[in-house]
């Protein structure tokens, strides 16, 4: 799953082991996680925790690799538009 918000914040956490996580990223409002499945990734090997309440939406990597591919055939990309 993508996530794109408009309004919320999301963390990005790598895990460290079985009972350590750290924050390895921020994403503030109008960003976009999953960037890594346009970019050829079939998931993230990071988790993704949404920090505050707002709106977003969401798209699963399938749909999202599927837009990318229809955008790329028209010069666009999903990550730039």
């Amino acid at each position: 799953m993508s996530f794109l918000q408009s309004d919320i914040v999301v963390s990005v956490v790598e895990k460290l082991s079985r009972r350590q996580q750290i924050e390895v990223g921020f994403i503030a409002r109008e960003g976009m996680t999953g960037v890594n499945v346009v970019l050829g990734d079939s998931r993230s090997p990071r988790a993704t925790y949404i920090q505050s309440a707002g709106t977003g939406m969401c798209i699963e990597a399938v749909k999202l690799l599927l837009l990318e591919n229809q955008l790329a055939v028209s010069g666009t990309s999903a990550i730039a538009a």
